[in-house]
C-alpha cells in the first residue's frame, strides 16, 4: 500500500492526539493488516465523511494534494473501481 515513513509518523502522532498507547514500527509497512489499519487511520483523521475522490487523491497526493498532480492516478482508480 505505499506506506511510506511520514505516514506512519502521522499514524503515531494521531494515536498520541486520541491518547492512545499503540504505535506503528517502520517495520509495520509491510504487513497488510497494519497498513490497512493505517490507511484506515489517516482516512478517519483527514476525511471523516469517507469521501471517495478525497481517499483516492490524498492517498497519492498527501494531505494538501492538487487536484491537477493527482488527476491521472484518480482516473486510473476510478476505472478499476468502475470495472468492479
Amino acid at each position: 500500500m505505499q506506506i511510506t515513513p511520514i505516514l506512519v509518523a502521522d499514524c503515531n502522532e494521531i494515536l498520541k492526539q486520541r491518547k492512545s498507547t499503540k504505535r506503528y514500527q517502520l517495520s509495520d509497512r509491510l504487513d497488510v493488516k497494519k497498513s490497512k489499519e493505517m490507511f484506515l487511520l489517516i482516512q478517519s483523521w483527514y476525511n471523516p465523511k469517507n469521501n471517495v475522490e478525497k481517499a483516492i487523491r490524498s492517498w497519492n497526493g498527501g494531505v494538501n494534494y492538487s487536484v491537477k498532480h493527482t488527476q491521472r492516478y484518480y482516473e486510473k482508480v476510478m476505472k478499476i473501481l468502475r470495472k468492479q
